[in-house]
């Protein structure tokens, strides 16, 4: 069962388990208050179903007590290697049959592979660090935040500690020594101010209320 949610982390298991033979059921993505995660299922299985927040309850208790058509569930090789790899804490032979997606996992640092399994893009580590597209772009976005702040107050102490030094020099009177530390207190603090103004500026870019394509296949680089 998919409910309200942003990115699209439930898209995978979604496309699976009804690969599997399993039901999928998905809240109306026209009710829930963040659609992503519903619109995401919806865009990669083909026998959801949908129903308001109401009817979810009901929806499950009729499928859990009816007597199901069963269906063979498609073969899953690769699937099944990946989870007896990740049992035996060895997913290195998964990670390496893939493609190199050209990216680093935000987690670890180690290089991505790229797969498309159906029609759902992932990424995956010799760790064991698995991402979706959207997954994968917001914890990007929150390390070149983090990446930024730091840079940021790592510029503003260079700041403070090189007008300190000017200050002390220009006591002493040493004028030469004095405004060379002055040049660099001021340079640390312009550029701390113009990566401020960047930092300010980044604007979310993972929850789409409306698109019409929410897999985008990222491009895989050699």
């Amino acid at each position: 069962m998919v409910l309200s949610g942003t990115l699209d982390d439930t898209a995978l298991g979604s496309a699976t388990v009804e690969q599997r033979g399993g039901r999928v059921i998905v809240q109306d993505p026209v009710e829930a208050s963040y659609g992503s995660m519903p619109q995401c299922a919806l865009a990669v299985t083909e026998h959801a179903e949908i129903q308001p927040t109401g009817r979810l309850a009901a929806t499950v208790v009729r499928l859990v007590s009816e007597q199901a058509e069963t269906r063979p569930a498609e073969p899953a090789p690769e699937l099944e290697a990946e989870v007896r790899g990740l049992l035996a804490s060895d997913p290195l032979p998964r990670a390496m049959a893939r493609d190199y997606g050209g990216f680093s996992c935000p987690d670890c640092g180690g290089p991505l592979y790229h797969a498309k399994e159906g029609n759902v893009v992932t990424y995956g580590c010799a760790t064991g660090h698995r991402w979706s597209p959207q997954a994968l772009l917001e914890q990007q976005t929150d390390a070149v935040e983090r990446a930024l702040w730091l840079a940021i107050r790592s510029l503003d102490e260079r700041g403070r500690l090189t007008e300190g030094l000017a200050e002390s020099a220009r006591q002493r009177g040493h004028a030469l020594t004095a405004a060379r530390f002055q040049d660099a207190s001021k340079e640390a603090r312009l550029a701390a101010d113009v990566i401020r103004n960047a930092a300010s500026g980044m604007n979310p870019v993972t929850e789409a209320s409306d698109t019409d394509e929410p897999f985008p296949d990222v491009p895989v680089t050699d």
